[in-house]
């Protein structure tokens, strides 16, 4: 009895043990979704077309087709989001909080994920679509995102054009984790651009009015611009009562482009703002070795510094990064990217092992479609609790049957 009571012991401790190192658990948790815009054909400069979201497998290179996809509405009726494919500042992408900030940690998110996106209420191929003279409302809205597929394309808000991003261009959304509060980058005539609280239309902060991209991280709200004096990474106050502020200064417009950014806290560093003390900015700003690449900023305690710029040495001159997305890897401590390219051709991963760390290929983006934003898909993963008990209930089947065989010989 003593023997095969060990026996399943020794059983139950073999079946549990790759559970403890199953990638799947301890290892990347996210899988990358891009903004795909266009219809396949030839796009005219200034039109608008389909936006779709595309979901592709992380660690394999060139795949022909995205795993799985999703398209808003560009019929001719309806509500709509559609962008242009050569206003390139257009089709930012962001996860609600929930699966940013899990991401950031190397953690799992169980709940429901969300990829917003913001466009024009316009159908497929219309003309000047950011113009006055079309006419066309603003849109925000989102997709849900899993590891296996994208889905549920939904408008949520409009707002008229002459009160949001007037005759010029809504570039990016976010929202929270239930998509009841909406927030907008972009610019606009007067005083309709900048970061604002899509849901009412506020504008947040008087400066700067031309921004590119926003996002809720760890309860606070940030975006982009890569216009004004101060370049680089904001602070929003999302009620609107004070001016947003600096966060991380890049550089100046001339050499900086700041677009998506992903921020984490790395605990080594015993030196914090906000809860995050490394950034990684996709910057298209003219290649060298200030600006052009993915910016990995850290800071020091009283200030960021650019540590240095992970950058694919096969890139033609002059094509860097607009959209990004990250985890941590908790099990290595490495931070792994997914980026599109500034020419909308490619979309990238790469994992922080230094300066000279190598990027994979991961997809090309179909042709005359252009890849934009870039968010994250949590993969499914089983409590640890459920993995044990059902290991336990596999193991203690196969002893009882083994039982049962030699009882009736």
């Amino acid at each position: 009895m003593r023997m095969q009571i060990r026996t399943l012991v020794q059983a139950i401790a073999l079946t549990l043990l790759p559970v403890i190192g199953n990638s799947a658990i301890a290892g990347l948790l996210y899988q990358p979704v891009v903004t795909a815009i266009g219809d396949g054909t030839v796009a005219t400069s200034g039109n608008g077309y389909t936006t779709s979201v595309y979901l592709y497998s992380s660690n394999t290179a060139n795949q022909a087709a995205p795993v799985s996809s999703t398209s808003y509405n560009s019929s001719a009726s309806g509500t709509r989001l559609v962008n242009s494919t050569s206003a390139t500042s257009e089709g930012a992408l962001s996860n609600n909080p929930g699966v940013s900030d899990k991401a950031a940690l190397g953690q799992s998110y169980s709940g429901t994920a969300y990829a917003y996106s913001a466009g024009y209420d316009a159908a497929n191929n219309s003309s000047s679509v950011n113009s006055a003279a079309t006419n066309a409302k603003r849109s925000l809205g989102d997709v849900q995102v899993t590891g296996t597929s994208v889905s549920g394309a939904t408008v949520l808000q409009t707002q008229t054009q002459a009160a949001a991003y007037a005759a010029n261009n809504i570039r990016g959304a976010t929202g929270d984790d239930t998509g009841s509060t909406l927030y907008s980058a972009g610019t606009g005539s007067g005083t309709t651009g900048g970061w604002r609280n899509f849901g009412s239309n506020a504008i947040l902060s008087a400066a700067p009015t031309n921004v590119r991209t926003v996002e809720l991280l760890g309860g606070s709200l940030f975006g982009s611009t890569g216009s004004g004096s101060t370049v680089g990474i904001y602070k929003i106050d999302p009620t609107g009562a004070s001016a947003a502020t600096p966060f991380i200064t890049t550089g100046t417009s001339s050499n900086h482009s700041p677009y998506e950014f992903a921020l984490f806290n790395d605990t080594s560093n015993q030196s914090s703002i906000n809860g995050y003390n490394v950034a990684y900015i996709a910057d298209d700003g003219a290649a060298g070795a200030a600006a052009g690449g993915i910016e990995k900023w850290v800071y020091n305690g009283s200030s960021w510094t650019q540590s240095y710029i992970l950058r694919d040495a096969q890139l033609a001159t002059g094509v860097n990064y607009r959209g990004l997305a990250g985890q941590l890897d908790a099990t290595t401590g490495l931070v792994t990217l997914f980026a599109s390219t500034s020419d909308g051709l490619k979309l990238q991963q790469v994992t922080d092992t230094g300066a000279a760390a190598a990027f994979t290929t991961l997809a090309a983006a179909p042709t005359n479609l252009a890849f934009r934003g870039v968010a994250l898909a949590p993969v499914a993963v089983p409590e640890p609790g459920t993995v044990v008990l059902a290991g336990l209930a596999a193991v203690c089947g196969l002893f009882v049957a083994r039982r049962n065989r030699r009882a009736s010989r």
